[in-house]
This record gives C-alpha cells, sequence and structure tokens, in this order.
C-alpha cells in the first residue's frame, strides 16, 4: 500500500454501518462528506517544490479530492 504507481479505483461510504455504492470519483460526494474531509485531514503531507510530497497512498487520496495545501509565507 506505500508503492508509487497506486491508482484509486473508488470509495465506499457508510451509513447505520452499511457501506453505500462504490463512487469512483470522491468528489463527487461534496464537501460535506465526512469521508472526503477524513481523505484531506489524514496524512502528513508537504508541499515541496511546488509538487505533493509524503507516503504515496496519502498522496493518491490527496489528489483524488483535488485540495490544495497552502503554505505559510
Amino acid at each position: 500500500m506505500t508503492e508509487g504507481n497506486l491508482d484509486l479505483a473508488g470509495v465506499c461510504e457508510t451509513t447505520n454501518a452499511q457501506f453505500s455504492d462504490m463512487v469512483s470519483d470522491p468528489k463527487v460526494l461534496g464537501l460535506g462528506s465526512v469521508l472526503v474531509h477524513a481523505m484531506a485531514t489524514c496524512h502528513s503531507l508537504i508541499n515541496f517544490k511546488g509538487e505533493l510530497t509524503g507516503n504515496p497512498l496519502d498522496v493518491k487520496l490527496f489528489e483524488a479530492i483535488q485540495w490544495v495545501i497552502h503554505g505559510n509565507k
């Protein structure tokens, strides 16, 4: 799960201990999705010279939701 050639097939949210159908594009879940928030925050990623750097799995999850890390200047 830490190889550089990972691909994200999709995600499944849960409600009342039941998995929903797989969604291939997590962006369609919207900003209110707890899963999207988890995908955006459970990482130790940095933006180094304009490139997202960190654990390859974390990078893949973060890129899937197309959020952006802004650093302090």
